[in-house]
């Protein structure tokens, strides 16, 4: 197998454009969430914060954040698995 960069063949080439587009994507669609979305997503998924404390800061019940951090969730799935949404 050709070596493009020290340790790096082709293949690995090929494997992290491929990664990098889909982040590219994914971003673009969390991008399109609503700003409360987005700032739900961020703030446990990016920075690790617990449903207890969101619920605490949106005042609102654990069960609420739990519901909307599943919503968008599927909603990302949803959009990330429709073959349309992968056309640049």
């Amino acid at each position: 197998m050709k070596k493009l960069h020290k340790n790096m063949s082709l293949e690995d080439l090929k494997r992290r454009i491929i990664m990098r587009s889909h982040i590219e994507h994914v971003s673009k669609m969390i991008s399109q969430l609503s700003n409360e979305r987005k700032l739900l997503f961020n703030m446990y998924f990016i920075h690790g914060y617990r449903i207890y404390s969101l619920a605490k800061l949106c005042n609102v019940n654990q069960g609420t954040i739990s519901r909307r951090l599943q919503r968008i969730g599927n909603e990302l799935f949803k959009n990330i698995t429709n073959k349309s949404n992968w056309r640049r």
